[in-house]
């Protein structure tokens, strides 16, 4: 044996006999960083990008090399000054965003447009232009993973889940940061990339319960828990009730925009003001009523919880002022058979789809309760939703999503002005 190894083999054996640790220098991974930690390495096997964005090194022309991801469990690189996009899964009433450090941003916008950029100009900030072909660039990454998945039927090795891309809506892209209020613990997931003599980092922002479903593998949307659920949780037979079902999520509805002439009149930047008064006040500060509803399956109707925005929250925080209600689903009106006697009416021309008169329903945003935080409500509480001050509200007629936009003040009234129209 080597002197100077059996020197070091002593004392070490010395430290331990002496009671002191070896591993002491270790830094500590939970169990949740590792099981997601082992999700995300097989998307960048032999430092390369996944199989369904490689069309991103055809349109470039060379190769990208992407390292294996890093995963913290904690909001890193948030401040780092880059281009950020910003999107919303409403399915599982969220945000994230993804980050990209500038001079990977300018890279890969130089090589796809064949610019060479003067070596000083690689740390300023993108430009509107560059905004708009990154836009595009994540649009056509979301419909290639989509794609890709549906293809796989299931998530497989080296196809991405933690959600349906699909679901995913594109808010914006911009220098702003990423303002993960509402969102509670975040986890951060880094990857370090080459495009030719640039590196730089690429950071996925998403909140922890959007983790533990990754982790899981369960991309379904919390629903109520149900009464036989309910009743198997508290005898203890945690094993046959889904985690999925142990949480709700309710939406939050500040008011209502009556549309007699249809959809389409819907324009980006158009302006409508709310029709019923129940929301009054400033964007900043609004105040009324606000109730967080809950939609149950089939015919067993919906529970209510009326609320009041807090003030200078812009509408992200809410105070309770009851327990949940529960409300029967209104019933259908049967159609009324005419009597043999009369002839029918002819039936009148039916409206093209978009000039059908609609009432939109102004959405806050969403919330999601686990059953012993539902058990714990009490009138007072105050309730953080999941948006920051600055996200757009939601426009939806039956649960469909239709459009975006910012409150705003219409002379002494709040009304909406559209940024997104899905149609």
């Amino acid at each position: 044996m080597d002197p100077s190894s059996q020197s070091s083999f002593g004392e070490a054996e010395s430290v331990v006999s002496e009671g002191g640790d070896p591993f002491a220098g270790l830094g500590v991974v939970s169990r949740d960083q590792l099981w997601l930690d082992r999700a995300v390495g097989p998307w960048t096997a032999g430092r390369a990008l996944p199989r369904p964005l490689r069309w991103l090194e055809t349109w470039s022309g060379g190769p990208i090399e992407v390292s294996r991801p890093e995963v913290s469990w904690r909001a890193s690189g948030l401040q780092r000054a880059g281009l950020t996009a910003q999107f919303t899964a409403p399915r599982l009433g969220t945000r994230l965003a993804l980050g990209v450090e500038i001079p990977l941003a300018h890279a890969i916008v130089d090589r796809l447009l064949g610019y060479h950029r003067p070596h000083a100009d690689s740390r300023l900030q993108l430009t509107p232009v560059e905004w708009g072909v990154w836009s595009f660039l994540i649009l056509r990454v979301i419909d290639s993973l989509e794609s890709s998945t549906r293809s796989a039927r299931g998530r497989l090795a080296g196809d991405p889940g933690p959600l349906s891309v699909g679901d995913l809506t594109l808010d914006r892209v911009g220098p702003d940061p990423f303002d993960p209020a509402g969102l509670g613990s975040i986890v951060t997931v880094r990857w370090s990339i080459r495009v030719e003599s640039t590196t730089a980092a690429m950071r996925l922002w998403l909140s922890e319960a959007v983790a533990r479903l990754w982790i899981d593998g369960d991309t379904r949307p919390p629903t109520f828990v149900t009464e036989q659920a309910r009743v198997e949780h508290s005898k203890g037979d945690a094993d046959h009730v889904p985690k999925r079902e142990l949480s709700s999520l309710w939406r939050a509805e500040a008011g209502l925009i009556e549309m007699p002439q249809g959809l389409r009149r819907l324009r980006v930047g158009g302006v409508l003001p709310l029709t019923d008064k129940r929301l009054i006040g400033t964007p900043n500060s609004p105040s009324g009523s606000v109730e967080l509803l809950l939609d149950l399956p089939g015919d067993q109707g919906r529970f209510r919880m009326p609320t009041r925005p807090v003030a200078d929250s812009a509408g992200r925080l809410l105070r309770l002022g009851d327990r949940p209600i529960h409300e029967p689903r209104p019933r259908s009106p049967r159609a009324i058979t005419p009597s043999a006697g009369k002839p029918m009416s002819q039936p009148k021309a039916t409206a093209p789809p978009l000039d059908v008169p609609v009432t939109l329903v102004v959405e806050l945003g969403r919330v999601n309760f686990t059953i012993e935080q539902l058990a714990d409500l009490k009138a007072g509480d105050v309730v953080e939703l999941n948006r920051h001050s600055r996200s757009p509200v939601e426009l939806t007629s039956n649960g469909r999503l239709v459009a975006r936009g910012e409150l705003i003040l219409i002379d002494a009234d709040l009304g909406v002005r559209l940024t997104n129209v899905f149609l």
